[in-house]
């Protein structure tokens, strides 16, 4: 329960934009997000904020990307959970694969491993 209450509170920070140290910006906006949540949740997100050893603000530049895919990953890496647009769907699970983010296994048919859809 502890746990749950750290992510719902974790996730308060982001939508609050409380001590976030991470611009990401896409083809049409800027997003906040913290560092270590982003660096925790994909390898590829920590090989790119693990530039220097100083805090400071990080700057991550997805092209390709819109806003609106990026909130919704977002709200992914911070609860687990993603209720994309219909018109978003294919690109939000193909940013997710490159970022690391889930993984497919091919059994009879492809599958989403490690997501949660609400």
């Amino acid at each position: 329960m502890r746990g749950q209450k750290l992510l719902q509170e974790i996730h308060r920070y982001l939508r609050d934009g409380y001590l976030c140290d991470t611009t990401i910006v896409t083809d049409d906006g800027r997003l906040s997000a913290h560092s270590v949540v982003l660096a925790a949740a994909s390898p590829v997100f920590k090989a790119a904020l693990k530039v220097t050893d100083r805090p400071r603000e990080h700057v991550i530049v997805m092209p390709g990307v819109t806003s609106s895919v990026m909130k919704t990953i977002l709200q992914f890496v911070y609860t687990g959970e993603i209720v994309p647009e219909p018109k978003d769907e294919s690109v939000v699970l193909t940013t997710m694969l490159e970022m690391q983010l889930v993984q497919l296994e091919l059994g009879q048919s492809w599958y989403v491993v490690d997501i949660t859809v609400a």
